[in-house]
């Protein structure tokens, strides 16, 4: 989780809030 974090707060660009949310809805989801 601490990796995650990183990655989402690591910048703010909309391209970032795009990866931020494809992993929230596409990635989480497949480890529970």
């Amino acid at each position: 989780e601490a990796g995650f974090d990183h990655i989402v707060y690591q910048s703010h660009s909309p391209d970032q809030q795009r990866f931020a949310d494809y992993v929230r809805d596409e990635v989480m989801p497949s480890f529970g």
